[in-house]
């Protein structure tokens, strides 16, 4: 019997997650190694242009990893007629915007992993193995999503998130910079975990969003910067019908100036990712991206008035 009476636990609606069908793990990254493994894969061809925590399940598994280059519009420079059984391509979904190419990917890709960790509200495709992250989009500690037809032969056992919370909770009772510590040490607490079933209390707060409120602010936020930065924007971007962006991809070859400007005045900037992070040999504009695309905060916490002073601060 489970316990009842005593004290209260954090009180959170009892709404319904935005992907109920999906399986449910830890991290996005043991997401994808969860593919890996279901689909026992021997190679794995990835864009030299991904987060560095992609290459972690492909070490651990020992796979053989092959990088693929980027055309100017963030699509696979790669023949993938020449992706063969027992070997995976994974195709991002950058910044949540490339919802049509990734179905134009599935139909001629019967290996296709397709990265949607910063296209959260991307729709799973029939029979296309794709993984998700909450955590960018929304305050939670942790979690995972994934659409596979593959199953591993044992379930994984489910994990527990309440000592990841101090950055979440600091965020609301104090403010970014006392709870960016703890951010960075949670970042660095989900390195090297073994796949295990999404906790609790992680589904339960993704269970209290309201998902469609979510949607709406984040599309009008994105075309709210357009309009004021797109004319200088070096990345043609354009907002899908469907497509619910992570944030606002704005580059300028001076990026690297206006990111240390922004983070003087308390603008936090995240970086897609940095030199470290790339393959061997980046095409000149991999490294562009790399050194000078801004990632411009879009998300649901921002009105217009908070928008329209950061395009002031940026010169839009």
């Amino acid at each position: 019997m489970r316990a009842v009476g005593g004290y209260f636990e954090l009180e959170l609606r009892k709404g319904a997650e935005y992907h109920p069908g999906a399986i449910r793990v830890n991290t996005a990254r043991n997401a994808f190694e969860y593919l890996l493994r279901a689909g026992k894969y021997r190679k794995v061809y990835l864009p030299a242009y991904t987060c560095d925590v992609m290459r972690e399940p492909i070490r651990k598994l020992g796979l053989a990893c092959q990088y693929y280059h980027l055309d100017e519009r963030l699509e696979p420079l790669f023949d993938v007629a020449l992706v063969r059984p027992r070997e995976a391509f994974v195709y991002t979904n950058y910044f949540g915007l490339h919802g049509r190419g990734a179905q134009r990917i599935a139909r001629v890709c019967p290996n296709v992993i397709i990265d949607n960790a910063q296209a959260f509200y991307a729709t799973p495709l029939p029979g296309v193995d794709a993984f998700y992250s909450p955590r960018k989009f929304f305050g939670v500690p942790d979690g995972g999503y994934l659409y596979t037809e593959k199953r591993l032969a044992a379930a994984p056992r489910p994990a527990s998130s309440w000592h990841r919370m101090r950055h979440l909770l600091k965020r609301i009772d104090g403010n970014p910079d006392q709870g960016y510590r703890d951010f960075v040490r949670n970042e660095r607490s989900l390195a090297g975990q073994p796949i295990a079933a999404m906790s609790a209390l992680t589904l339960a707060l993704l269970r209290n969003i309201d998902y469609e409120a979510v949607r709406t602010i984040r599309r009008g936020n994105f075309a709210f910067l357009h309009s004021r930065l797109g004319g200088t924007n070096e990345l043609r971007v354009h907002l899908g019908a469907r497509d619910c962006p992570l944030i606002y991809p704005y580059l300028r070859g001076d990026g690297k100036v206006i990111r240390k400007a922004l983070i003087r005045n308390k603008v936090y900037v995240a970086q897609y990712w940095g030199p470290s992070s790339l393959a061997a040999r980046p095409s000149p504009f991999e490294r562009h991206l790399a050194d000078d695309l801004l990632a411009l905060p879009i998300d649901q916490r921002y009105g217009k008035a908070d928008l329209q002073e950061l395009s002031t601060l940026i010169g839009g």
